[in-house]
């Protein structure tokens, strides 16, 4: 019995609540470790690009799939979204725009010299 929680009146969290949030970054995490079995080298900056591209990809999924509550939601706590709607609006579009970055250039092999610093 968890008297801390009866006391604050905070609802007990079961871990079961975590399956999906535990499931996503398990695909993250295997996507990011397939994504380095296929290059056949380990690198850090490689697999932490694989990890940024596919995170912001399922969350920027996620976001787009209900673009209304999202950006309600986004409103609640950005200070450039709360004074326009039109900013909360691309958000999850621009996350799926920088998803697709690191894919591109794990496709097309190692990026040019100029492309680096993005």
């Amino acid at each position: 019995m968890n008297h801390s929680s009866e006391l604050s009146g905070m609802p007990q969290k079961n871990w079961r609540q975590f399956l999906p949030v535990i499931a996503i970054l398990a695909s993250i995490l295997l996507f990011t470790a397939i994504a380095v079995a296929v290059r056949g080298a380990w690198s850090a900056p490689f697999a932490m690009r694989m990890f940024m591209g596919s995170f912001f990809a399922v969350f920027g999924f996620f976001k787009a799939i209900n673009l209304q509550a999202f950006a309600d939601a986004y409103r609640t706590y950005d200070i450039f979204a709360k004074r326009s709607r039109a900013y909360a609006l691309p958000y999850p579009f621009l996350e799926l725009l920088l998803a697709g970055w690191p894919v591109c250039i794990f496709s097309m092999g190692e990026a040019p010299h100029g492309t680096r610093s993005l």
